[in-house]
């Protein structure tokens, strides 16, 4: 519970029970997994051929805490699986270090039996991170 409360400040949601999975890609560079309020409310969401709803990542600006998808975080949660990807202000990992750490997580979560494709929206330098990871990929 206790990690659950961190990334649920980090994040700045309203409470920890927003907060599903979290996977830990290094020592300061977690993707967490966002809930709905209302979990039941996935009705006309993206899903893939199966009816799996589809993986949207978020990917924060420099300052790593994702704290400006709180506007969109409910409507998203509702409509995709939603996840965020969290840096901390102390980690220094390297560019190329930070696009493998999204690009071993896509593969994570498209091939897990889950959601065959993603969605990934990066802010600022997130949507660096997102373009250097497509490249990559």
């Amino acid at each position: 519970y206790a990690a659950r409360w961190k990334v649920s400040k980090l994040l700045r949601l309203d409470s920890p029970r927003l907060v599903g999975d979290v996977i830990q890609a290094s020592r300061g560079v977690s993707f967490c997994q966002i809930l709905s309020k209302n979990r039941n409310r996935r009705q006309g969401g993206h899903s893939d051929e199966g009816g799996v709803p589809q993986v949207f990542l978020y990917l924060p600006g420099v300052d790593g805490s994702a704290g400006t998808l709180r506007f969109q975080q409910e409507d998203l949660a509702n409509n995709y699986d939603l996840w965020a990807m969290t840096i901390d202000p102390a980690d220094r990992s390297r560019f190329p270090e930070m696009t493998g750490y999204v690009s071993r997580f896509l593969d994570l979560v498209t091939n897990r039996g889950e959601s065959s494709r993603a969605v990934v929206m990066g802010e600022s330098f997130g949507g660096l991170l997102a373009a250097g990871t497509a490249l990559d990929g």
